[in-house]
């Protein structure tokens, strides 16, 4: 069974490779695209650290 922990990171890494992909796209259909895409992992991750504080306090 995966913890929180396991993805936070996960989450966190894929916005990071999201972000990457969007300053590395040529067009900027792809850009919008993999922007959208880290801002959803960034959102996700953001709601696993308020529940992960909420839980623990």
């Amino acid at each position: 069974m995966r913890s929180v922990d396991d993805d936070l990171d996960y989450y966190m890494r894929r916005a990071a490779q999201e972000w990457a992909a969007a300053e590395t796209a040529a067009m900027p259909e792809a850009i919008i695209v993999h922007a959208q895409l880290a801002r959803a992992y960034d959102a996700r991750a953001r709601a696993l650290r308020e529940h992960a504080a909420g839980v623990a306090s």
